[in-house]
């Protein structure tokens, strides 16, 4: 959003720094960028919405209160991926011709894709925080989620 604002308040230069940074994720086609004044963003609606959910997630995540809510199993990654799913219909439906992508498509598809990955981090970092064991959160207490009762080792 930095990159427009300065376009339209005289600092070219600049502007042009950011959205040659922000081309090298995006491909920053106009028709498919959110505006603000009236000048297209550095990322598509699709990018801004998954890279924002990522952040927004992240955030919520790292200032919970409550930790057991993170997601503890390996089909962590399977919920990833099938959180693209709708990100690839959309694409998939516009190569065919059947379908023409909209902003709110792309909004929508983006934030979902940006959740599933967070999810799929979570429960990676929750699994693993270098040597110390983690710690699961229950209602009666702490409960070590690896420890002599699994090989006495620590991973």
């Amino acid at each position: 959003m930095t990159a427009p604002v300065l376009a339209c308040t005289g600092h070219g230069d600049a502007a042009g720094l950011l959205y040659r940074l922000e081309h090298i994720g995006c491909s920053q086609v106009p028709s498919h960028s959110l505006t603000v004044c009236n000048r297209p963003m550095g990322l598509c609606a699709r990018h801004m919405a998954l890279y924002s959910s990522i952040a927004i997630f992240g955030l919520v995540a790292s200032i919970s209160p409550v930790k057991s809510w993170r997601p503890r199993s390996p089909l962590a990654i399977v919920f990833m991926i099938a959180s693209f799913a709708p990100m690839a219909l959309d694409v998939g439906m516009s190569w065919v011709s059947a379908w023409s992508p909209n902003t709110v498509s792309r909004l929508l598809t983006g934030a979902v894709a940006g959740a599933g990955v967070m999810v799929c981090l979570l429960a990676a970092t929750t699994a693993q925080v270098g040597d110390l064991p983690v710690l699961l959160v229950t209602g009666g207490g702490s409960v070590p989620c690896w420890g002599p009762e699994e090989g006495g080792a620590l991973p």
